[in-house]
């Protein structure tokens, strides 16, 4: 052994700036490169094709820096992370420089600035930020007295950002959600919930800027409208789940998604009151690939609301596997038989002071609805009857919430064969 040589310690990494090739150490120990090469050396190199040796010497010889700044574009979010894995395994060189690399799927502050002693300053972020590059997900759900500078200085931080949650007690203007749509246009999932800087302007700028948006949760931010909602969805057409709950939006928006994001396949429309049957006709017509929705509390206080025909006919054009209808007064039995009769895939189900659901609703579910899982017919006017019926016909049925249903006798009990099997909440 050359004395010149360090020792490896086993289990120790080189640092980055060290040059760790394997190959250019092969070259040494066997003289394939220098003036004592022997006849056999260069007989095995000709034999393995120089075109070959030469590219994989140029790729793993690059500088150290060169290949951190590749490596880095990798994204490492959880569906694309094997990519970066499988780059650690080509040599103990690129390992190494992998391993000089912080890599951060999702920093959460979640409640944080509660303490006297926390600022959620632009310097407490950029005191973070500074030990971590490519961060690609970020929390700040209930972070409190949340300020543009802070916004700003996570915008500059994480050009990498594919995923940014920010919930309640929040300051953030509307410029400085624009500066976020701005300087993060790899954004794929964004949560503002109960936003006050979230209105017509943030959300054009969304969709101009940032295409990739797969998830948007906007639940409970006032400003949000129909002109918005209509700009996020021309924008942003691979749409996948957008949550709109407590917002004013009006069968425009619902229709803005169901013309521009075909790909949808969840939906929130809980208290949204001015919500009709017209915005059930366009889902129907517009997302095929819808499978979950929620119109819980949509038709009140508006009268004319949802009703048995707009399930009817959301039921022909949508495969839908989990539907909350619960407290819309004028959904009944009709509609549920319609969309038992053309969702045989509906695995759970929640009716919850309907108040017009019977019997006679349970027998159509029983009879084509054999994947059922979860029933919520909370104030319902099903009885024992009903209740045996539905869960007699639906093998995977686990749980079924019968709270005030008037009808059903406290004392009644499931058949033995399922009372292990089956939660019956009352």
């Amino acid at each position: 052994m050359s004395q010149g040589r360090p020792s490896k310690r086993r289990g120790t990494v080189p640092p980055v700036d060290t040059p760790a090739n394997p190959e250019t150490l092969n070259e040494s120990e066997d003289g394939s490169s220098g003036t004592g090469s022997s006849g056999n050396s260069r007989h095995n190199s000709s034999c393995a094709g120089p075109a070959v040796a030469t590219r994989r010497s140029e790729s793993i010889r690059l500088p150290d820096t060169i290949l951190a700044i590749i490596f880095e574009l990798l994204p490492a979010m959880e569906m694309q992370r094997e990519l970066f894995q499988t780059v650690r395994q080509v040599c103990t060189h690129w390992r190494a420089v992998c391993a000089g690399l912080v890599r951060v799927c999702l920093l959460s502050f979640e409640w944080a600035g509660w303490a006297a002693t926390t600022k959620l300053n632009a310097e407490f972020f950029a005191r973070f930020l500074k030990h971590y590059r490519g961060i690609e997900g970020l929390s700040l759900k209930g972070c409190k007295d949340l300020s543009d500078e802070a916004m700003h200085t996570v915008v500059e931080g994480c050009p990498s950002l594919r995923s940014l949650h920010v919930f309640w007690y929040n300051n953030v203007s509307e410029a400085a959600l624009e500066s976020v749509a701005k300087g993060c246009r790899d954004l794929m999932e964004l949560e503002l919930v109960v936003c006050k800087g979230v209105n017509m302007r943030v959300l054009s700028a969304f969709g101009s800027h940032c295409p990739n948006l797969r998830v948007v949760n906007l639940t409970g931010s006032p400003q949000v409208n129909d002109a918005g909602v209509t700009q996020l969805a021309i924008g942003c057409r691979e749409l996948r789940s957008v949550v709109l709950s407590s917002c004013p939006v009006t069968d425009d928006a619902v229709t803005s998604l169901a013309t521009n994001c075909v790909q949808l396949t969840t939906l929130s429309l809980a208290r949204c009151h001015r919500v009709t049957d017209a915005a059930l006709d366009a889902l129907a017509e517009g997302c095929p690939h819808l499978t979950t929705l929620d119109l819980s509390l949509s038709a009140n206080p508006n009268p004319q609301g949802v009703t048995d025909d707009g399930v009817a006919t959301l039921a022909t054009g949508c495969p839908l596997e989990v539907l909350n209808l619960s407290r819309n007064s004028r959904v009944g039995d009709v509609g549920i038989r319609k969309l038992a009769a053309s969702r045989q895939g509906l695995r759970e189900l929640n009716v919850d002071w309907c108040g017009r659901i019977t019997d006679d609703a349970m027998t159509a579910l029983a009879a084509h609805c054999p994947q059922l899982n979860r029933l919520y017919i909370c104030g319902s006017e099903v009885t024992e009857y009903g209740l045996g019926v539905i869960i007699g016909g639906c093998n995977l049925l686990r749980f079924v919430d019968i709270t005030f249903c008037e009808n059903v006798p406290a004392c009644w009990l499931p058949p033995e064969a399922r009372r292990d099997t089956l939660d019956l909440c009352r």
